[in-house]
């Protein structure tokens, strides 16, 4: 998140959050290219938690799923 230092912790709420959005587990959403790209990149821009779950749950859901 843009203004706030992200933590591990900020992540495996993250990834809990999307896995149950999506069904899918977190490892194997990591594994495609541009799933991964866009988690950098909304670690860096977004501008809370349920913005990054958000655009990466559709994401997972239109394009992996």
């Amino acid at each position: 998140m843009s203004n706030t230092a992200i933590n591990m912790m900020d992540i495996d709420i993250i990834a809990w959050q999307v896995e149950n959005n999506t069904t899918a587990i977190w490892n194997i959403l990591m594994e495609d290219s541009g799933f991964k790209e866009l988690f950098k990149e909304q670690i860096k821009t977004a501008t809370s938690s349920s913005d990054i779950v958000n655009t990466l749950s559709n994401y997972a859901n239109e394009n992996l799923i």
